[in-house]
């Protein structure tokens, strides 16, 4: 009575259509790691910019100089 160890697989390609053996594209080779930039090559002080400053975000509500007037004048006594 065989055991549970006594299992072996045999080669798929005996009942599988196997993989092609050659190929007909063109081999690329590998890029080296000194190809791409570090973590520790990016200054952003360093950069050069045409703009005076850097641009700052805020989060509140921007009021335009060029609002129109209400249409209708807000009347004290009610």
């Amino acid at each position: 009575n065989p055991g549970p160890a006594d299992y072996s697989v045999g080669s798929p390609d005996v009942y599988m259509t196997g993989a092609p053996k050659y190929t007909m594209g063109v081999a690329i080779p590998d890029r080296k790691y000194a190809d791409y930039p570090g973590p520790l090559t990016y200054r952003p002080e360093s950069c050069q910019s045409h703009l005076p400053n850097i641009p700052k975000f805020t989060m509140g509500i921007k009021h335009s100089p060029y609002k129109g007037e209400f249409a209708i004048k807000y009347n004290d006594e009610f």
